[in-house]
């Protein structure tokens, strides 16, 4: 799925198993961010992020701040 902000967008693949709402939403979360230059990293990010926010995982103090300041960039 194609998704775009600002003039930049981004092709995404879908999890196995992934609901649409979070699928969504991780895209959403990527696009988001002001950097773009390690797309791998973030979509790592955005499955840690989703894991974090939809399923209640906990991470390190600096993976949890890390992903929390992320998704300020949401709108």
């Amino acid at each position: 799925m194609e998704f775009s902000k600002n003039g930049i967008s981004i092709i995404l693949k879908k999890s196995l198993g992934e609901s649409d709402e979070i699928f969504f939403n991780r895209g959403l979360f990527i696009i988001s961010q002001p950097k773009l230059n390690n797309f791998q990293e973030l979509i790592k990010l955005s499955k840690v992020w989703s894991n974090h926010k939809y399923k209640g995982c906990v991470y390190s103090y600096s993976l949890n701040k890390q992903i929390t300041d992320m998704e300020k960039h949401m709108d």
